[in-house]
């Protein structure tokens, strides 16, 4: 089986990109590998289990799996649904970027978020996760198994519980934090040493193209194939 996902990375010279890949010390765009720049911020041992499986995404929003997997035999499907989708879809911009303190799995995980005053970002959402996530063949094993009600049932239907109406875009930077102190301990490291959203270029996104990327055998993912947003204004 094939582990796809659907993802908004920003250009490789976006200073939000160029940040959050030195954080997390993979480059999805160059599909290379260095030093996260949190070194030092705590011991080798705790930084590697507080980044968990960051690293291996790359910086990027999800807008749909990452964690599901597909059969091959379905590419073509896959590229043909997206492209339908990208031409029916105007680029729109994403502001307020920051460090989402209130993100529902807070302080376990610390990710940036950006707003989208039009909707358009949950407007893309449903429109991939209901086109694309059907033609799925299962799912890496996750927390979102273990919910209940509404979201249960969002799991069933897409295969991710935090889907339709609880879609909450983020960036996931740190996805293994132990407490509330190492959260403070990161949070001060990414904005004081390491300048996250200082200015306001950063803090904008241009979003002008939707990206099918793929998980390698060395467990990195890779953009398979890109979509430049084509749709009406």
């Amino acid at each position: 089986m094939a582990q796809f996902g659907v993802f908004l990375i920003p250009a490789a010279g976006h200073p939000f990109y160029r940040l959050g890949t030195s954080m997390l010390g993979y480059d999805i765009w160059a599909r290379s590998h260095g030093p996260s720049a949190l070194v030092g911020i705590t011991d080798a041992a705790s930084l590697k289990r507080w980044l968990g499986f960051a690293p291996s995404y790359g910086l990027h929003c999800t807008i749909a799996g990452g964690a599901l997997t597909y059969d091959p035999a379905d590419r073509a499907e896959i590229l043909a649904r997206l492209g339908w989708i990208a031409g029916r879809t105007a680029p729109f911009t994403l502001v307020n970027g920051r460090i989402d303190g209130s993100f529902h799995a807070t302080p376990r995980v610390l990710v940036a978020g950006f707003d989208s005053p039009d909707e358009a970002i949950s407007r893309l959402h449903r429109q991939v996760v209901t086109m694309i996530s059907p033609l799925r063949t299962g799912r890496v094993p996750s927390r979102d198994a273990l919910q209940e009600g509404r979201l249960q049932a969002i799991y069933q239907l897409t295969g991710e519980a935090w889907a339709l109406e609880h879609f909450a875009p983020h960036w996931s930077l740190l996805v293994d934090l132990p407490d509330q102190a190492a959260w403070d301990t990161a949070h001060a490291a990414l904005t004081e040493r390491l300048g996250l959203f200082r200015d306001e270029r950063s803090r904008t996104l241009a979003v002008s193209d939707i990206h099918l990327v793929e998980k390698g055998d060395d467990g990195f993912f890779t953009v398979a194939a890109s979509f430049p947003l084509t749709g009406p204004a």
